[in-house]
């Protein structure tokens, strides 16, 4: 009897394949595109954006770059590569302070709020800020090495001999002076001329020309020896 029944069913197949296998190819869309409207909850990292802080403050620590959302949304939601867009997460600083203070993130949506939900992980963030203040500091190269055995390094020669530096107070209050990237002498016996960039210390920045000529003199230690005596 099984046999029988099993038999019918494969020439019923047999004769009704293609309807059997369009039904399938229908209910797979069909499948496909209601699973598209279906909600689904995805944790995704966002860029933080940092807002209406005062000219004269400055970010020393604690700034991140990204913070994690879980948003529900239908799938179809997920495939826009822009997605990233329409939702912002985003720190206000118009009330920001010196010192160690905790900041709100807030949520901007930039896409109607009945089709999707968010929810950040976490919904502030611990910001250390300073003023930022400006000072002149002398600038001293930086040589290394000793030149070709008779020779000397007699005057080092400056474009300019000081640099205006502005960056938060604690960290201009801690620097006497800026100084040159190294420069090597080591071997020489000729004077030289060279362009120098400045090293500024981290969140600080200058208006200034940070590049910066430099002439080396070096001399015959007969020469030297010479310039003594006279003098």
């Amino acid at each position: 009897m099984n046999f029988l029944v099993f038999k019918k069913i494969i020439i019923n197949f047999k004769n009704e394949w293609k309807k059997i296998l369009a039904s399938l190819v229908i209910a797979l869309i069909f499948w496909y595109s209601i699973s598209k409207f279906e909600y689904v909850e995805k944790k995704v990292y966002l860029p933080i954006l940092y807002r209406n802080l005062s000219s004269n403050l400055i970010i020393v620590e604690g700034m991140e770059t990204n913070t994690a959302v879980i948003i529900k949304a239908k799938e179809d939601f997920f495939d826009n590569q822009n997605y990233t867009n329409l939702i912002k997460p985003i720190v206000y600083l118009e009330n920001a302070k010196i010192g160690i203070n905790s900041y709100p993130i807030d949520i901007i949506l930039n896409t109607p709020v009945q089709d999707i939900s968010v929810k950040l992980q976490k919904d502030e963030i611990k910001l250390v800020i300073d003023e930022l203040v400006s000072k002149d500091f002398e600038i001293k190269p930086n040589i290394t090495g000793i030149p070709l055995r008779g020779y000397f390094v007699d005057d080092l020669i400056l474009e300019t001999q000081k640099i205006k530096i502005i960056g938060p107070k604690k960290v201009i209050n801690s620097i006497d002076f800026i100084q040159t990237e190294p420069v090597s002498v080591d071997g020489l016996n000729l004077s030289l001329i060279t362009n120098i960039n400045l090293l500024l210390p981290h969140y600080c920045y200058s208006l200034d020309k940070t590049n910066i000529s430099l002439e080396i003199k070096i001399l015959p230690l007969s020469s030297g020896l010479d310039k003594f005596i006279t003098n």
